[in-house]
């Protein structure tokens, strides 16, 4: 009978672990800024759609956004991790609606074993523009890590010329 309650009560912590896990989906993305970020983990994620491009067998992923302060090149690492990730960065369909409910069907660039056995992604962005990182282990491992991101280029330039406040235009005379 002990065994029976104990086995039931390891489950129902299992379970509650799991359900902590607040950016187990892109939709309770956490928000992460250039610089070091975290340390954060993978423990009690889940795997997210889509597929994953650059390799087969990754599983728990966790969901980060970002949004760039200048207009360049961003590059994405986990390196420092202790344990081997795969990771894979969405633009949000070029900043139009800011929503990551289209499960980025486009898919973006992904990468495993960069720096050792993290990964690294490098490309172009867009200041205010929105970008959702994914970070996994590889197969069924899961730790923790740091997610460094490096925003290279312009500073973001007046309003206008930032997603957030382009502005719209109509078929015929605009200004």
């Amino acid at each position: 009978m002990r065994i029976l309650a104990l086995a039931a009560t390891s489950l129902l912590l299992c379970t509650a672990l799991a359900a902590q896990v607040a950016n187990d989906e892109c939709t309770g993305a956490v928000a992460v800024s250039s610089g070091t970020n975290g340390p954060f983990q993978n423990i009690g994620a889940t795997q997210s759609l889509p597929t994953w491009p650059c390799n087969a067998g990754f599983g728990t992923d966790v969901w980060f956004v970002y949004v760039p302060s200048c207009n360049g090149t961003a590059t994405f690492d986990t390196c420092g991790a202790f344990f081997d990730t795969v990771m894979q960065v969405f633009e949000v369909g070029a900043c139009s609606g800011n929503s990551c409910a289209n499960r980025f069907a486009a898919g973006g660039p992904c990468n495993n074993d960069w720096c050792g056995q993290q990964s690294r992604v490098t490309m172009s962005v867009a200041a205010d523009c929105r970008y959702y990182i994914r970070v996994a282990g590889a197969g069924a491992l899961w730790g923790t890590f740091p997610l460094n991101i490096n925003c290279t280029g312009a500073a973001a330039g007046p309003l206008d010329e930032r997603c957030s406040g382009a502005t719209p235009v109509v078929t015929g005379t605009n200004g």
